[in-house]
């Protein structure tokens, strides 16, 4: 191996996550709120992604889990649901953590009304092993990308026969799992949001440039075979497990701010051997995949969202900070921060937080399943003229409504809108805890395009943080008589950017049995207020 090519290695985040549990036998009985039914995927390891390397072409097996709520995975639909792609030395247990209550991330997503879908990538058992030569991270981007499909057409298939088809997903990665889900997102656009933690393209430590190299070396030298016989495997860090459990500077450097009870239960789950090996193709294909992601991402348009973090081992802060920059061609990226957070934020102290800026990120984007109410207590409003004391849209005491309507010109939408035009909207929403549904008002006219919508129900409200910043961003969703027919459904986003609103942004959707529209721009006159 020639030095640029170890130097490449650089660009790798590997990490450790642990497989812990049998996963084989963790569906819940029928009668429970949550769900854990073990699912599996036909697919064919080939490569059609924008990341070139090797593959085999051969048929697999990959297995997994289906984690949500009873009423929404056997319920009528739609379904929304997040998909889980975990990097290096891991498997299912990086998300789905079981040694201790409380950080099992699908399940508690699953009590915010989530389902989510976390696999065993090709290579990590259960899953099968191709040869470790002939897998890497542009065909993993090519399997995700057939299983989104068997989502969205034939649905994952339950032990019970069932199919559950999802309509809107995202596709969440982890470490070199967010490589994958980069590669995947760039390369077909079907999915609807894009979610990374704990990798960047940039900003690597000195801790992951040794690790990189060391594995690089091992698997010049052929690597080892994998637990199911398949050749060209490796372990990271390239120690042994007696070795890696015994270093406590360094099991304290990757897991800080982190409980002593998840602390010590890795630890000893390290001890007892509980690692998984990676495929030797992975590794060596991340020289050619990151330059390719840092010049495709600006081709990704849906939402991002993007933790940021200040106690991760293999990235700075700078560097989770600057992936955001990549991503160009989207209007809708976040990057929140989450101080004292490790690489793996799920197992760490700070993962209530990261769950509900997940969960409000989602809901704020329309990845919410029939029957779900996922409302954030809070007030959004909308108009032309602004109250002095406030700096919110004046509303009239007696009706609620705005005084006057806020301008914003139209940028893009649907056929029928009037792009490059003028529309008019007012609007006052506000939820509180407790309520069934959210209360207040909407009215939006699109003159040249003879669209005329007036709300007749509320049903979400969700507040999130945005590309402005913290709770900037929100949704909210009902029903509106348009243009005099009745019960036609609709979805308002919009961003609190600046005060006065000169750069807000105001986005509507309406779908119904007599109307499609859709229409997006920013204000020319007035201003969003969003409060939480």
């Amino acid at each position: 191996m020639t030095l640029r090519t170890f130097v490449a290695l650089c660009a790798i985040l590997a990490m450790l996550a642990i497989s812990m549990a049998d996963n084989g036998a963790r569906e819940a009985r029928a009668a429970d709120t949550i769900l854990e039914l073990p699912v599996s995927f036909q697919v064919v390891n080939t490569n059609t992604s924008g990341a070139a390397c090797p593959f085999d072409g051969l048929p697999y097996t990959v297995r997994g889990h289906l984690v949500g709520p009873q009423s929404i995975i056997y319920g009528p639909g739609p379904r929304a649901i997040t998909f889980y792609v975990h990097g290096f030395s891991s498997s299912e247990p990086n998300w789905s953590f079981k040694l201790v209550p409380g950080y099992d991330l699908p399940v508690e997503m699953a009590k915010l009304g989530h389902v989510s879908l976390v696999i065993n990538r090709l290579g990590y058992s259960p899953s099968d092993h191709p040869p470790g030569f002939e897998s890497c991270l542009g065909s993993a981007a090519d399997v995700v990308h057939q299983i989104i499909g068997q989502l969205r057409s034939q649905g994952a298939q339950l032990p019970d026969g069932t199919h559950v088809v999802f309509s809107k997903v995202a596709l969440a990665g982890h470490d070199t799992g967010a490589t994958i889900a980069e590669v995947e997102a760039y390369s077909y656009k079907d999915i609807d949001g894009l979610f990374i933690s704990a990798f960047a393209n940039t900003g690597f430590t000195q801790k992951i440039t040794e690790w990189s190299i060391k594995a690089g070396a091992a698997c010049l030298q052929g690597g080892q075979p994998s637990d199911q016989g398949a050749p060209n495997y490796h372990y990271f860090p390239a120690i042994t497990d007696e070795e890696f459990s015994q270093d406590e500077p360094l099991l304290r450097e990757i897991f800080p701010y982190t409980d002593e009870t998840v602390f010590q239960a890795v630890k000893q789950a390290i001890a007892d051997h509980k690692r998984q090996l990676n495929p030797c193709g992975d590794i060596n294909s991340v020289p050619g995949t990151v330059p390719i992601d840092m010049a495709r991402l600006n081709e990704v348009t849906i939402p991002v969202l993007i933790f940021v973090t200040d106690s991760d081992f293999a990235f700075s802060k700078e560097g989770l900070e600057r992936e955001r920059t990549f991503f160009s061609g989207s209007s809708d990226v976040s990057s929140p921060f989450l101080p004292q957070t490790p690489h793996f934020w799920m197992w760490g102290q700070t993962a209530p937080m990261g769950r509900e800026i997940e969960s409000d990120w989602l809901c704020a984007r329309g990845f919410v399943s029939a029957g779900v109410n996922c409302s954030t207590p809070g007030k959004v409003s909308g108009g032309g003229q602004i109250d002095p004391g406030t700096g919110e849209p004046a509303t009239d005491p007696l009706t609620g409504q705005v005084l006057q309507p806020a301008t914003m010109i139209i940028h893009s939408g649907s056929a029928n809108a009037s792009a490059g035009g003028q529309a008019n909207f007012g609007f006052v929403v506000q939820y509180a805890s407790g309520d069934a549904a959210p209360s207040g008002n909407l009215t939006y006219k699109d003159q040249r395009a003879g669209v005329d919508l007036k709300a007749t129900s509320l049903q979400m409200l969700a507040i999130s943080d945005g590309a402005c910043g913290t709770n900037t961003h929100a949704r909210f969703t009902g029903k509106a008589t348009v243009n005099g027919s009745a019960d036609q459904s609709f979805a308002v986003e919009i961003d609190d950017c600046a005060q006065p609103g000169s750069t807000d942004k105001f986005k509507i959707m309406v779908s119904g049995p007599n109307q499609t529209y859709e229409a997006e721009g920013v204000l020319i006159a007035g201003n969003i207020s969003i409060r939480r």
